[in-house]
């Protein structure tokens, strides 16, 4: 089976665990649909390994996104648990959070739980700024914690920074802290502000041409979103 068939064959999953998130980013959609305010129900321990199967049946071994739009994956009653299985069941998975909302001992308990799970942490900008778009959060706090990943996890742990006006001029000195300290830095164009059009979000949006993402639901314009990763 060559690259593209595996591809074809491959079963991954992002999961949305709950609809529990402490941090209220200003342009997430918990924020701006009443819908996403609804409060949802935990994902059930039965209806997880329903997953793991699902995952592990594909004639080529799925992946496990712990993202979410609706929650941080984080504060599933239960996330250590799930790591556990992923873990015993030979699964890889993802975990992207920005929340600073569970202590330092907490996430070594989880980095130990599955080791070679890939970690991605949303700090937007200096630690001490991230709060600026990352409402609640302790920025700070986070990427000490990231930080501490390194130490347990077999995988670099992975600096996510969104770009917005408050923290563009800091993109090249926190690409270079990131490779510092060991985590690779993903760049994040979004194009959130510019689409929902909203004035309020205007101070948001980078004043330097390279790090704007003009969509307006245009194929074209969308070429523009760029998420990329430097080594």
């Amino acid at each position: 089976m060559n690259t593209k068939e595996q591809l074809k064959y491959k079963r991954n999953i992002d999961l949305d665990l709950s609809s529990r998130c402490p941090i209220q980013c200003p342009m997430c959609w918990r924020q701006t649909e009443s819908q996403a305010r609804k409060r949802g129900h935990d994902m059930t321990m039965d209806d997880f390994l329903k997953i793991i199967d699902f995952v592990k049946s594909g004639p080529v071994e799925g992946f496990i996104y712990f993202a979410g739009a609706a929650s941080d994956p984080i504060h599933h009653p239960k996330f250590i648990d799930f790591l556990k299985i992923c873990a015993e069941r030979f699964i890889s998975c993802e975990i992207q959070t920005a929340s600073s909302f569970k202590s330092k001992e907490w996430f070594i308990e989880a980095f130990k739980a599955h080791p070679d799970a890939r970690w991605q942490f949303g700090i937007d900008g200096l630690p001490e700024d991230s709060h600026k778009y990352r409402i609640n959060q302790d920025g700070e706090k986070l990427f000490n914690i990231m930080e501490e990943a390194t130490k347990y996890l077999n995988t670099e742990p992975i600096w996510q920074y969104i770009v917005f006006k408050y923290n563009e001029k800091h993109v090249e000195y926190c690409k270079a802290w990131a490779h510092e300290i060991g985590c690779k830095f993903k760049l994040v164009i979004s194009g959130k502000a510019t689409d929902l059009k909203v004035n309020e979000y205007n101070d948001y949006i980078p004043t330097n041409e390279k790090y704007k993402a003009l969509r307006n639901n245009d194929v074209d314009s969308i070429m523009k979103f760029r998420t990329y990763e430097k080594e």
